[in-house]
């Protein structure tokens, strides 16, 4: 269990530049999120969750009055809510004369409830499905990754007239899903990015994003080719994982240099989200630091077959899945022998207390191990992404629709 005392992480400046150092109680710790290892969501409901956590992920925007102006303007209840995009925090490869759209997201705990009462206040803020009533709605949410999105909304606030915004809804239920197991890695892929939090009412969100933002780590340790890599290039790498295998990328509907323009200009950000974490692999070994007193920070990958069998059984629960399922037959042998994996293939999801299996050790040891975390990646966007473009032109409608293609094309042309 974990205990309120833990010490949370303290920010300090190195040489100049922003470094974060860690408490001895180590909230990146596999020993913290065990249950949330073994077991995914259910295991998460067992932790007692420290408030005032996870100050990494609390990020400033150039508009935060803006933002809380346009947050305040919504009635129905919201328990989290987070700002993204060019709308929120500048990214290169734009035009500056172009006004974006802000992109916001809204965990609700009851969807029902939401739509309910944002109809009441913004029915115009729906297509012609409101006319069905939220029950509707509702059920068109459910599809995909879980979020209903109506985007191009003119809304006023005090300081600024005619703002246009997206928004999507969402269950908390379903963003501590994604966050802690990756079942779609859509709320988990957008906030390994740095996003605004708008409203925070549910400590349980940040908590297990710094679960996930470890994992975002650990994957692209995996996914760079070469033994020794720049933090930038570490970044990049990150940003990319939430859109490999989205359709957007491979028909043209998506600016194919995103994840650059993203680290380009936020890199500070990044530097807040994952600087803590840096210093925790650097600490446990699993990657080595060169040149720590230079202005750019350099690593070379230390994992042997041991470290990184441990980072592959502590990766989230329904994406470990997947890339068990990828060596179910290649590691037939080894995975007889492995109690742990196979409890994790056939979703008994059992505490075990044992030792990385040799199931695990040999994923570990194979030469193919990134093509396949690459397969199950995709395999995890796919489907959530492309359900999520078809709803879009039920929630939007038509005009909205074409209007919002048109758009991520010419980004496309753009990129």
């Amino acid at each position: 269990m974990i205990r309120n005392e833990i010490r949370l992480i303290r920010y300090l400046y190195i040489n100049g530049r922003p470094r974060y150092s860690t408490s001895s109680t180590n909230v990146y710790s596999d020993k913290i999120y065990e249950e949330v290892i073994d077991q995914g969501y259910k295991g998460l409901a067992r932790h007692i969750i420290p408030e005032n956590y996870g100050s990494n992920q609390v990020i400033s925007s150039n508009n935060d009055e803006q933002l809380s102006q346009l947050i305040r303007n919504f009635k129905s209840p919201i328990k989290f809510s987070i700002g993204y995009g060019s709308g929120v925090f500048e990214q290169s490869g734009y035009k500056k004369s172009k006004k974006p759209q802000i992109d916001m997201i809204h965990m609700v705990d009851s969807p029902a409830e939401f739509h309910e009462q944002n109809l009441k206040q913004y029915a115009g803020h729906y297509s012609g499905i409101r006319m069905f009533g939220p029950a509707i709605i509702l059920k068109i949410q459910e599809y995909g990754a879980g979020v209903y999105f109506n985007p191009y909304i003119l809304m006023n606030t005090e300081s600024k007239k005619n703002n246009i915004i997206k928004y999507g809804i969402i269950s908390v239920e379903k963003s501590l899903i994604d966050l802690s197991e990756w079942s779609s890695l859509y709320i988990a892929g957008r906030l390994q990015k740095p996003v605004k939090y708008l409203k925070d009412a549910d400590p349980a969100i940040k908590f297990i994003n710094q679960y996930n933002l470890k994992n975002a780590v650990s994957l692209g340790l995996f996914l760079i080719k070469s033994t020794e890599f720049s933090e930038i290039e570490l970044y990049e790498t990150i940003a990319k994982i939430s859109y490999m295998g989205d359709p957007r990328m491979l028909i043209g509907g998506e600016n194919p240099n995103k994840a650059r323009n993203i680290v380009g200009k936020q890199f500070e950000n990044f530097q807040k989200l994952y600087n803590p974490l840096l210093n925790f692999f650097i600490e446990n070994n699993i990657i080595i630091e060169l040149e720590p007193n230079s202005s750019k920070r350099n690593f070379r990958k230390n994992l042997d077959t041991d470290k990184a069998a441990r980072i592959i059984g502590s990766l989230p629960l329904q994406f470990r899945r997947k890339l068990y399922k990828h060596y179910e037959s290649t590691f037939a042998k080894e995975l007889s022998q492995d109690l742990k994996a196979e409890s994790v293939i056939n979703g008994q999801n059992i505490s075990i207390n044992t030792e990385i299996g040799p199931f695990t050790r040999a994923i570990a040891m194979d030469p193919l191990l990134r093509k396949n975390l690459v397969n199950s990646i995709k395999f995890t966007v796919a489907l959530p992404a492309f359900i999520q473009t078809i709803k879009g032109i039920f929630s939007a409608g038509i005009i909205k629709s074409i209007n919002y293609a048109w758009e991520k094309r010419t980004k496309y042309r753009h990129g």
